[in-house]
């Protein structure tokens, strides 16, 4: 099994504003700049720009939008949170621990300047850089491809050429699932991707008198004929994929590294690259939220072809985390809540499979996650669940084994294992009602007539007699009547300090069939 997330990072940058806005932002800026006494390496705070805010605010929340419109989970993370995340994927020695970022606004114990420094700045005072907070350890690089990070070895693959066939991106993930080992990549999709090549597609039309140069030119006039006759855009589209291993084991994480660009380069038919000019930045390229840089060779891609390469269409659970644990197909980890909590009040599985094929298995699974679910055990006396299970064969017989050795003698009571048999004492009385009603619950009506209905159906036929459905009915309300406190009826009333009564018989129904 493997830890699976996918994170959208949205930018926005300063070609956003307007002549009129960028002028503003920058006189704002100045003026708090002026005003602010030297902070030193301290977080600028005064670099924040209102215009910039309220831009980059509508521009997430109308994707985050357009994402659940299309039935996409979105959830919104905080900037503590995108840090954390960031970090994790730096040093994934971290994660897992109780490291948070000091933020703007957090409190903060000042920090005394040294002995000898004369005329000390407010660094001390405010809240420390981001970047002293974040990176804690050397970056060693071995090589030309290896990078070590932290307690990891790296090892970066580019996207040289995008894909002839462009493909979804879980069947790179199947691929991947399939070879057992850690990866990470980072698309990213920039505008101004028409832009951006109208100079190279003037050379090519240039140039056409040469061959090697026809291909190119052809190429631009598919994508000039999309975007006029099919109002399609035009995106730059880079990515860079990462792979690692322990620090010291290099040959595997080099033949892991030869195994990603394989599947890379069997992906609709890319090709990939090993070499980056700098391997640390190439592995940094991979690191979510960092910079909005890659080594990766920008190509020229319709937005339509692009998209369906991000990982979109993955299986998500609605738990972000649960006491069962499913696994995919394709490796990745599928949290299950069974107690629903608060993404639903009614719980139901089902399950369909041949015979054998491990239905009772997965059902006593969930049963005991249930049992250790946050519902059960998050109380300072943590009690069972109500659990009640009908099974044909002893598969439940493990599972209560399991529960009452864990409870002890004290509450092995609590769980119980009863093989029902033809005798007496096992039988039961289908028309006891829940405690404290005087009559059935709406499910449980509709189950007596069945049953009933069931039991007067003549043998060589499937359809009842006429009108003995409705007799059902008034027979049951009868019974029923009979034993509440109303005229012409005999109700049983409990007794006082008796824990345990027999069942007693309170009517006698007996099946009859017309002549």
């Amino acid at each position: 099994m493997r830890y699976e997330a996918a994170c959208l990072i949205l930018w926005t940058q300063k070609t956003v504003l307007n002549k009129e806005e960028t002028k503003q932002m920058k006189e704002e800026r100045a003026q708090a700049a002026r005003e602010c006494p030297a902070i030193g390496e301290a977080q600028r705070f005064y670099m924040r720009s209102e215009l910039m805010a309220a831009h980059h605010e509508g521009f997430v929340s109308r994707v985050a939008q357009a994402m659940r419109g299309v039935d996409v989970s979105v959830t919104e993370m905080s900037a503590r949170d995108a840090l954390i995340l960031a970090r994790e994927a730096m040093y994934r020695e971290t994660a897992g621990s109780s490291w948070t970022p000091t933020l703007i606004g957090d409190r903060v114990m000042p920090r005394l300047p040294e002995d000898d420094e004369k005329n000390p700045s407010k660094e001390g005072l405010l809240w420390p850089s981001l970047r002293g907070q974040f990176f804690h350890d050397d970056a060693v690089t071995n090589g030309g491809q290896v990078v070590e990070v932290g307690a990891y070895e790296y090892a970066s693959v580019d996207l040289v050429i995008g894909p002839e066939d462009p493909r979804p991106f879980v069947e790179l993930a199947a691929t991947l699932g399939q070879d057992r080992a850690p990866w990470r990549c980072c698309f990213i999709l920039e505008g101004g991707g028409q832009g951006a090549m109208a100079m190279k597609e003037i050379g090519a039309s240039f140039l056409a008198i040469f061959p090697q140069n026809r291909d190119l030119q052809r190429g631009f006039a598919a994508l000039r004929a999309a975007r006029e006759e099919d109002n399609h855009i035009s995106v730059k589209l880079r990515a860079s994929f990462a792979t690692w291993s322990k620090a010291g084991d290099t040959r595997a994480l080099r033949r892991r590294a030869s195994t990603l660009a394989q599947r890379i380069e069997g992906w609709g038919g890319c090709k990939a690259s090993r070499m980056a000019g700098d391997p640390l930045e190439g592995v940094m390229s991979t690191v979510p939220g960092i910079a909005l840089a890659s080594t990766g060779n920008p190509s020229l891609a319709l937005l339509g072809e692009a998209l369906p390469m991000l990982p979109w269409n993955h299986t998500v659970s609605p738990w972000a985390e649960g006491s069962v644990l499913f696994r995919l197909p394709s490796g990745a980890i599928w949290p299950y809540d069974p107690a629903g909590g608060s993404k639903r009040p009614v719980v139901i599985d089902v399950f369909v499979a041949p015979p054998g094929s491990g239905k009772s298995v997965i059902a006593n699974t969930i049963n005991l996650g249930l049992c250790l679910s946050s519902a059960v055990l998050g109380g300072a006396t943590p009690k069972l669940p109500m659990i009640g299970k009908l099974d044909i064969g002893p598969s439940a017989e493990g599972f209560v084994r399991l529960v009452r050795e864990k409870l002890g003698p004290e509450r092995e009571h609590e769980a119980i294992y009863v093989k029902m048999q033809f005798a007496p004492g096992y039988e039961f009385n289908i028309f006891d009602l829940q405690v404290g009603c005087e009559e059935p619950l709406p499910l449980e009506r509709a189950f007596l007539e069945t049953f009933l209905s069931l039991l007067t159906l003549p043998p060589d036929t499937s359809k009842p007699f006429e009108g003995l459905v409705q007799m059902i009915k008034l027979v049951i309300d009868e019974a029923y009547r009979r034993c509440k406190d109303v005229p012409g009826g005999h109700p049983v009333h409990a007794i006082e300090q008796i824990d345990e009564i027999d069942v007693v018989r309170l009517f006698d129904f007996r099946l009859w069939r017309p002549a």
